[in-house]
């Protein structure tokens, strides 16, 4: 197979639509038609007669193609606009056929507003004449238009890639047009602003980061995945602590590299991970990461590790690994203990109830147990010996309250 390629990115140049490449002199003619001449033009000129259009919700549309598109598509609007931001032909010479993606922003005006909606299409073209233009055309007729210019494919490909990434030890050969139509910082970094010295160069170099992190990245900018390759699995290691760690690093490089909807995918599942997938001892592990070592994670990972430690607290604080972090941060202590004494956290929750021995066995002697109550009258708290059941409190307002007017529960604070 011999394949060649041609590719313009926005501006696009006036020049591109007197090309002398046969697919783009009929596809130039083909947008004159479509914008201003539809309603006379022969829709045979430029659609087969078995072409289908595939529609995003996964319907295609058979016949009649010209009628859908011009009528009922775009029909409605009082004016219909498109700025083109990038056109790539790939042509297959033995074939006789023609590729041609496009990227660009169609503008739908009502009259009082307008909304500026992205597409991507891709146009497959029978062998074109060499005569066709904007006012002569023959027969070279599309074989079928789809609803997408599917970039998966092209991730780490040396086809039509413009400039290499290079991380730590590893390299990709990207592009240029999709890392900046994605990312801000590529934009900054190697887009038509070129503000760095790295749009000069075919090689950009990323620093400091996780080199698997890095991959997932450039990954989902192609595909929208970034865990589509990981294993999960680093050497002696257990496979959810590493994930977990994965999770991590994808959102240090997403805040870095400004791709905020990727930080946001791995906030989510990071979340699912803490909540759902690891005990009290990996959990820990993870919040000792993230609050005690030398690195600033986002804010919302801190977020995320204190509202999971809060929910999961009745169980942590029967964890020896937590209770030696409690032994290590006063502050940290303090702050659990008012937790649970102003009923911010579940305690016990949903775990078994245990006997006063099998308790004492499971926390050890770095803690004990205390009754604690709080008055429903005057919200008044009291923390009191575990032997203590019943308490009245004492506050003038409810001076002739019993013990029944207050709620009881037992918690264990570190002595």
């Amino acid at each position: 197979m011999s394949l060649t390629s041609l590719a313009f990115s926005a501006p696009l140049p006036p020049s591109i639509w007197t090309h002398d490449h046969p697919a783009l002199r009929f596809y130039a003619a083909y947008l004159q038609d479509f914008s201003q001449h539809y309603d006379t033009a022969d829709p045979e000129a430029y659609y087969a007669p078995d072409c289908k259009m595939i529609m995003p919700d996964g319907s295609i549309v058979k016949g009649g193609i010209w009628e859908y598109v011009g009528r009922e598509l775009y029909g409605a609007f009082l004016k219909v606009t498109r700025e083109m931001l990038s056109l790539i032909v790939v042509s297959d010479e033995e074939a006789g056929t023609h590729d041609i993606h496009i990227q660009l922003v169609t503008s739908l005006n009502t009259g009082d507003s307008r909304v500026d909606l992205p597409q991507a299409f891709t146009y497959t073209v029978g062998k074109a004449d060499e005569a066709i233009n904007v006012t002569s055309r023959s027969a070279a007729t599309p074989i079928e238009m789809a609803r997408t210019f599917d970039v998966t494919s092209f991730f780490d490909q040396e086809a039509f890639s413009d400039i290499t990434v290079k991380f730590g030890t590893r390299e990709r050969r990207c592009h240029k047009m999709i890392l900046c139509s994605k990312s801000i910082y590529f934009n900054d970094l190697c887009g038509p602003a070129k503000k760095f010295a790295e749009a000069q160069q075919p090689i950009i170099e990323l620093k400091d980061d996780d080199e698997e992190a890095v991959e997932a990245l450039l990954r989902w900018l192609y595909t929208f995945d970034y865990e589509h390759r990981h294993t999960g699995n680093a050497p002696d290691s257990p496979e959810e602590e590493s994930t977990i760690d994965f999770h991590l690093s994808v959102c240090l490089v997403a805040d870095k590299y400004l791709l905020q909807d990727l930080k946001n995918e791995a906030l989510s599942r990071l979340r699912t991970r803490l909540e759902t997938a690891v005990d009290e001892s990996e959990f820990t592990r993870v919040l000792i990461k993230v609050r005690y070592e030398d690195i600033t994670y986002p804010p919302p990972v801190l977020e995320i590790a204190d509202e999971v430690r809060d929910a999961r607290l009745g169980a942590l604080v029967r964890n020896e690994a937590f209770r030696e972090l409690l032994g290590t941060d006063a502050v940290l202590c303090l702050e659990m203990m008012d937790k649970m004494l102003a009923g911010k956290v579940l305690v016990g929750g949903s775990e078994p109830e245990l006997e006063d021995e099998e308790a004492q066995s499971e926390l050890g002697d770095a803690f004990e147990e205390k009754a604690y109550f709080r008055c429903n009258n005057c919200r008044r708290q009291e923390l009191l010996e575990a032997s203590t059941m019943a308490w009245a409190c004492n506050n003038q307002r409810c001076v002739r309250a019993w013990a029944t007017a207050s709620t009881r529960q037992t918690v264990w604070v570190k002595k």
